[in-house]
C-alpha cells in the first residue's frame, strides 16, 4: 500500500481507532510494528501492557457483600445490583454504585429490539448518570437524528 493511502488515518483524533487484532488474523502482514508510521503517529493503538493505567477505578469490596437478591423498589422484579429494567440502582447499592449528575455529552443508544436487557452494557450508562443517557429500541430512533444539522452526532 501507497503511504497516501493510509494519510487519512492521521486526522483521526487520538485513541479512536483501537485493535485487538491477533497475530494470526488476515491483517498480521501489514506494518503493525511499533516502529510505523501509523503507530507513531498516536493515532493506532493495538495494544497496551496496562490498558486500565489512567482510569480511576473505585474500590468494589463494597458489592461482595451483597449476596442475595433484592427487589426493586419501582417495579418489584427480583434483582442483584440495579434493576436493568428501570435503570437505577436498588436501596442496597445506592451509596456504592457511583452516579454522575451530568456527562460532557447527551449519549444516545439505540439497541436491537433482541438484545437482552439484563447481558446490556447500555444499562449501565443510564444507572450511573440517567440525566444524559436515553435508550432507543430499534426501529425507535433518537427525535431528530437524521436531521438535525446543528448538534454534533457520533455513531
Amino acid at each position: 500500500m501507497a503511504a497516501d493511502e493510509n494519510e487519512w488515518l492521521t486526522l483521526i483524533e487520538d485513541s479512536l481507532l483501537k485493535s485487538d487484532i491477533g497475530d494470526n488474523s488476515y491483517n498480521a502482514a501489514r506494518d503493525w510494528s511499533p516502529s510505523s508510521p501509523l503507530t507513531q503517529s498516536h493515532k493506532l493503538c493495538l495494544s497496551d501492557e496496562h490498558p486500565f493505567k489512567d482510569l480511576k477505578i473505585g474500590n468494589t469490596e463494597d458489592l461482595s457483600y451483597i449476596t442475595g437478591r433484592n427487589v426493586c423498589c419501582e417495579c418489584g422484579k427480583s434483582r442483584k445490583y440495579y434493576c436493568y429494567s428501570c435503570c437505577i440502582p436498588l436501596e442496597m447499592t445506592k451509596g456504592i454504585i457511583p452516579t454522575l449528575d451530568a456527562l460532557p455529552l447527551k449519549v444516545d443508544i439505540v439497541k436491537h429490539k433482541r438484545e437482552i436487557d439484563g447481558k446490556s452494557t447500555a444499562t449501565h450508562a443510564k444507572v450511573i448518570c440517567p440525566s444524559h443517557v436515553r435508550i432507543f429500541i430499534y426501529p425507535e430512533l433518537p427525535p431528530n437524528l437524521l436531521d438535525n444539522k446543528e448538534e454534533n452526532i457520533v455513531l
